[in-house]
C-alpha cells in the first residue's frame, strides 16, 4: 500500500503510449473496410448500387458484435485478443493488396478477404475497449475520453484523406506510362495526368487497362495499410497492458450468455423503451443515405451528374478540411450541451444534423466543382454532422443506457444506430441509380421530416447531465 504522499507504482505504461495507438488501429481498419473500399470499388469498375451495398455489408460484424463479446471476458486476457486480432488483420489486408495484383481473380476472394478484415476489425474493437475500461479507473477514463476520440478520428484522416489522396497520384503515374519516383513527385507537385474510372470507360480492352492500373495503385495502398497495422502490432506487444476482467465478468460461456440473455430483456422493459430506440434509429436518417453516396457522387463522371473530382482533390478535401471541421464540430457540439442540457438543445442538434443535406442538394443542381466552393461546402458539412452527432450520443448515454446493464445497454442501442447507418448505406446507391444524383439529394433531405419527428416525440426520464443530481439519477 503507499503512503499518503507516494503514489503507487502503476502497473502498466502511461495511458498515452497505448490510447492513440489503439484507437488509430481500430478507426484505421472501420474507415477501410466501410470507406475505403467503397471507393476503390467505383475507381474499379462496380455500380454506386454495388459499391455501396459491400461497403455496408463488411460494417455489419460491428453492428452484431455485442453477440461474441462476453467470451471475450472468459478466455485469455483482453491484450491477448488484440495482439491476434491485429496479427489477423496484418494477414488479411496484405492478402487483399496480393488479391489485387492476380489477373482475372474477379471480385470473390477480395469481397471475402474485406468482410474478414471487418470480422477481425469488430472483435479488436471489443478487447481495444476492454483493455481502456479495466485498465484505466474512471478518472483516468474521463481525462483520455479526449485522445481516445481524437486518435480514432485519426484513422479517418488517414484513411480517407492520405490514402484515398494517394490512390489518385498513383493510378495518374501507373496510367501515364511513367512509373518512377520521379513522376510521382512531378505529379504530386504539378498535377496532369487523367483519373478515369473503369465504369466510365465502354472499350472492353481499355476498361482492363484503366482496371489494371487502379488494381496497382489500390495494391500499394493496401500494402502500406498493411504495413500499418504491423508496425502498430509490433509496438502494441511491448506497450499494451493485459487489461483485466471486469468485476461482474461472468466465470463460463453459460454464465455469459445467461447474464446477456437477462441483459437484453431487461432492456426492452425500459419504460418508453421504443420511442426511444425509434430515436436511435431515424435521428441521423438523412445522413445515413449519404455516407456511401457522397464519395461516389464526387468522383462520379459529370456525364453521370457526378462532380468529377479526382481521388487526389477528394483525399485534400476529406483529409484537410473534412475531418478537422468534424472534430471541431464535434467539440462544439458537447460544449453547447453541457452548457445547456441536452433537453434544451436536440431539436437544434436535429436541424445542424441535417444541414448536410441541403450542402448536396445544392451541390447536385449546381455540378459547381471549383476546389474552394467544394471545400467550404465539406466543412460546413462535417462541422454541422459533427455538432448534430453529439445529440444522439449523449441522449444514448443519459436517457437509454441508465440501468442495472449500463455498458450492456448502451452497446445494444450503438447497435441500433449502427443498424441505420448499415441499412441506409446498402440501398442508398439503389436509390441513386433509380432517382438519378439530383432527386435522390432531394429524398435525403427529406429525410429531415421523420428524423425532426423522433427527436420532438423522444422520452426524457432522466436529468441531463447539467442538473446537480444528474450523476445519481443516472447511476441508479
Amino acid at each position: 500500500m503507499s503512503s499518503s504522499t507516494t503514489p503507487a507504482p502503476r502497473g502498466y505504461a502511461n495511458p498515452f503510449l497505448w490510447v492513440p495507438s489503439s484507437y488509430l488501429a481500430m478507426g484505421l481498419i472501420y474507415v477501410t473496410v466501410s470507406g475505403v473500399a467503397n471507393i476503390m470499388f467505383k475507381n474499379m469498375g462496380m455500380t454506386d448500387a454495388e459499391a455501396a451495398r459491400w461497403s455496408s455489408l463488411f460494417v455489419f460484424p460491428y453492428v452484431i458484435k455485442p453477440l461474441w463479446a462476453p467470451a471475450l471476458e472468459i478466455y485469455k486476457t483482453k491484450r491477448f485478443f488484440v495482439l491476434l486480432m491485429q496479427t489477423l488483420l496484418v494477414g488479411a489486408v496484405l492478402a487483399i493488396a496480393l488479391t489485387l495484383r492476380v489477373p482475372g481473380i474477379g471480385w470473390t476472394p477480395i469481397l471475402f478477404l474485406l468482410a474478414l478484415a471487418g470480422l477481425l476489425g469488430a472483435t479488436q474493437d471489443i478487447a481495444s475497449d476492454g483493455v481502456y475500461v479495466t485498465t484505466l479507473g474512471p478518472k483516468e477514463q474521463a481525462r483520455y475520453t479526449g485522445v481516445q476520440s481524437m486518435c480514432w478520428n485519426a484513422g479517418p484522416i488517414l484513411a480517407n484523406g492520405a490514402l484515398v489522396w494517394l490512390s489518385g497520384l498513383l493510378f495518374r503515374t501507373f496510367h501515364s506510362g511513367s512509373f518512377s519516383l520521379g513522376a510521382l513527385m512531378g505529379f504530386a507537385l504539378h498535377g496532369g495526368g487523367e483519373q478515369v474510372n473503369v465504369g466510365a470507360v465502354s472499350d472492353p480492352l481499355q476498361q482492363a487497362i484503366v482496371r489494371n492500373h487502379w488494381a496497382q495503385s489500390w495494391m500499394v495502398i493496401f500494402l502500406i495499410t498493411a504495413g500499418l497495422m504491423a508496425l502498430l502490432l509490433t509496438y502494441h506487444t511491448r506497450l499494451l497492458p493485459t487489461g483485466s476482467k471486469a468485476q461482474d465478468a461472468p466465470e463460463s460461456f453459460g454464465a455469459a450468455m445467461r447474464t446477456y440473455g437477462h441483459a437484453f430483456s431487461s432492456f426492452f422493459q425500459k419504460e418508453d423503451i421504443w420511442r426511444m430506440l425509434a430515436f436511435a434509429l431515424l435521428f441521423r436518417l438523412g445522413y445515413g443515405f449519404l455516407e456511401k453516396m457522397v464519395p461516389l457522387f464526387m468522383i462520379g463522371s459529370r456525364t453521370s451528374g457526378g462532380l468529377g473530382l479526382t481521388n487526389e482533390t477528394l483525399g485534400q478535401i476529406n483529409g484537410i478540411f473534412g475531418t478537422g471541421a468534424f472534430m471541431a464540430g464535434s467539440i462544439l457540439g458537447g460544449l453547447i450541451v453541457a452548457r445547456l442540457g441536452l433537453r434544451r438543445t436536440l431539436v437544434w442538434l436535429c436541424l445542424s444534423m441535417n444541414v448536410p443535406n441541403v450542402v448536396y442538394v445544392y451541390l447536385s443542381m449546381t455540378r459547381d466543382a471549383r476546389y474552394p466552393v467544394v471545400a467550404t461546402l465539406i466543412t460546413i458539412d462535417k462541422l454541422f454532422w459533427g455538432i448534430g452527432a453529439v445529440g444522439l450520443i449523449v441522449y444514448m448515454m443519459q436517457q437509454i443506457s441508465p440501468g442495472q446493464f449500463r455498458t450492456a445497454y448502451y452497446t445494444f442501442a450503438s447497435a441500433i444506430m449502427g443498424l441505420n447507418m448499415m441499412l441506409t448505406g446498402y440501398v442508398s446507391g439503389t436509390l441513386a441509380e433509380l432517382l438519378g444524383y439530383k432527386a435522390f439529394f432531394w429524398f435525403v433531405l427529406a429525410c429531415f421530416v421523420p428524423s425532426l419527428a423522433v427527436t420532438l416525440w423522444a422520452p426524457f426520464h432522466h436529468p441531463d447531465a447539467t442538473s446537480e443530481k444528474s450523476d445519481d439519477a443516472i447511476a441508479a
